[in-house]
């Protein structure tokens, strides 16, 4: 047992830390950090316009965070942020035609990438693999609230 967490936990933070140096070496020619790719890759390819709340979620980061890279992302004439104090968090954020040519730039590098990262993965393999991360991810995180709980 501790040989298996102690690659699996080995792998996932491994897998992690090739994927913020990635990010970091990629988004450098746009001035990009990792969080800030984070959130234009979500708002770019989202079906509906995202709240910060809504982004908060997607990326696994809390509201002052996500206030920083917006605001980050906005001096740099990407997105839109609402300015009106008491909605901030409720009003959806936009894309600037800016936002949106990186977004697309953005978009063909990480599949250039995942393309190149999943060469000897057939699709079946694939299939399980995220299966068995997503059963993983639902397992740890019922173990979380049951803490959170006490």
């Amino acid at each position: 047992m501790e040989s298996r967490y102690s690659e699996f936990t080995g792998l996932i933070t491994n897998i992690n830390k090739y994927i913020q140096k990635i990010k970091n070496f990629e988004m450098d020619e746009f001035g990009l950090k990792g969080n800030q790719v984070q959130c234009l890759f979500h708002l770019f390819n989202s079906s509906e316009e995202l709240t910060p709340v809504m982004l908060c979620k997607l990326c696994g980061e809390d509201k002052a965070a996500i206030s920083r890279t917006l605001a980050d992302l906005e001096s740099k004439g990407l997105v839109i942020v609402p300015n009106t104090s008491d909605k901030k968090y409720k009003l959806p954020v936009l894309l600037t035609d800016k936002g949106k040519f990186v977004g697309t730039a953005i978009n063909q590098k990480i599949d250039d990438i995942w393309i190149t990262a999943s060469v000897g993965i057939n699709e079946s393999e694939r299939t399980n693999l995220y299966k068995s991360l997503n059963k993983i991810n639902e397992n740890l995180q019922e173990i979380c609230k049951k803490y959170e709980e006490k």
